[in-house]
């Protein structure tokens, strides 16, 4: 089934900056970029913290294993997350294209670094035995950002 919960909205997005819209390239939309995002952290999650996206996100279209075996802690930090990316790559496009790199990529990095912390080093639920529940052991898995390679 497809990820119907996955990305944030774009309201949920304007949200943590309401202005976004003002700084994006004309062949872009904001949803493109919550797309990006997404990817980008399914990638973080199982490069830097060794989690396949099926461990996070139930597919049978639950948002981020939220269902009753779960506490809802997963579609918090990672909708977050990934909004924070979406401003990241934002704001880096933007200092990019307009060659006003300091204070925009010093912005574009701040998001980045609070997404990437809440991933990384963030108490999840995670479904390490593939059996599409959280058992009591699964929930609230701690990051271990200091054991990656």
């Amino acid at each position: 089934m497809a990820e119907t919960n996955a990305p944030p909205t774009s309201a949920e997005v304007l949200i943590i900056r309401t202005d976004l819209n003002d700084y994006l390239p004309e062949n872009r939309t904001l949803d493109s970029y919550i797309t990006q995002s997404l990817a980008e952290c399914k990638r973080i999650l199982e490069d830097d913290r060794g989690v396949p996206w099926s461990r996070v996100y139930d597919t049978t279209d639950d948002a981020y294993l939220d269902n009753s075996d779960a506490t809802g802690r997963n579609e918090d930090r990672i909708k977050n997350a990934i909004i924070h990316l979406t401003a990241s790559a934002i704001f880096r496009d933007y200092s990019i294209k307009n060659d006003i790199e300091e204070n925009w990529s010093m912005l574009a990095d701040y998001h980045d670094s609070m997404a990437k912390t809440r991933l990384i080093d963030s108490v999840l639920d995670i479904d390490t035995d593939d059996s599409g529940a959280i058992d009591d052991d699964e929930e609230g898995v701690i990051g271990q950002s200091f054991l990656r390679r």
